[in-house]
């Protein structure tokens, strides 16, 4: 039951790991990211994503860089699909021959500032450069306490929060960094996260390796043919309980 509960949690957890890209941008970004969080997926905790978007639809597709590990050895590559006008995101492991469907979760209420939250702070270095074609301005954490973030950011793109968390069924208010993107309508470039400030070691790294402005195909935003379908809707609201049975 602990390795399944795991299963399901990670695949929720990528299922929202979709982006809001700028409403007339049409093309692909491949992006990769290294965290201690993708060991289950990768040996070297490196993952490779490539991002596609199209009108109010949107792909990202997930794998290894590397040789895969744990989850991502048995899953395989895996692509999730999000329908912005239908408020569903497809989770899809063609390997399992299995795509599993959601529900966007509705966001909770947030009604913090920036004042009260001091992870969300930032401040502009003052350094800019052009980063793949597009302008950059570096920002850097102000917070004396919590996560300090070192990044890269562009008005050009639109938004970008990974790993979406979900607490009664609702996605969490964003927090942090993830909060300063949002709000501020930027998408990171490059960053850089440690726990603390002084920390030698970051707990993520994240970096846009290029950015496709194309036209793309249909048949990209579509479940392909012989992949069964799993309504996830009632995953969503027992999820916690799932949780609580693996431990």
């Amino acid at each position: 039951m602990k390795t399944i509960t795991r299963f399901l949690c990670l695949t929720a957890a990528i299922a929202l790991a979709i982006p809001a890209f700028a409403a007339d941008f049409e093309g692909k970004v491949e992006m990769r990211i290294k965290s201690p969080e993708m060991a289950v997926l990768s040996k070297n905790s490196t993952m490779l994503m490539n991002f596609y978007a199209k009108g109010p639809k949107m792909r990202m597709d997930m794998k290894p860089d590397g040789e895969a590990a744990g989850f991502g050895a048995m899953m395989g590559d895996v692509f999730v699909l999000y329908d912005k006008d239908k408020k569903e995101i497809t989770s899809i492991m063609p390997a399992m021959k299995m795509a599993m469907v959601m529900k966007e979760p509705e966001a909770k209420p947030d009604a913090t500032t920036q004042a009260d939250s001091p992870n969300a702070a930032f401040k502009a270095t003052g350094k800019t450069d052009t980063i793949l074609g597009y302008k950059a301005e570096e920002y850097v954490s102000t917070a004396e306490t919590g996560e300090y973030v070192e990044m890269w950011v562009t008005k050009e793109l639109g938004t970008f929060r990974m790993m979406q968390q979900q607490q009664d069924g609702k996605a969490a208010a964003p927090k942090g960094h993830e909060k300063f993107l949002l709000d501020n309508k930027l998408f990171p470039l490059k960053m850089t996260v440690y726990k603390k400030k002084g920390d030698a070691q970051p707990v993520v790294q994240l970096e846009v390796l290029k950015v496709d402005k194309s036209a793309q195909p249909d048949s990209l935003f579509q479940i392909p043919d012989g992949i069964k379908k799993m309504d996830m809707s009632k995953l969503q609201q027992d999820l916690e309980a799932l949780k609580g049975l693996g431990e």
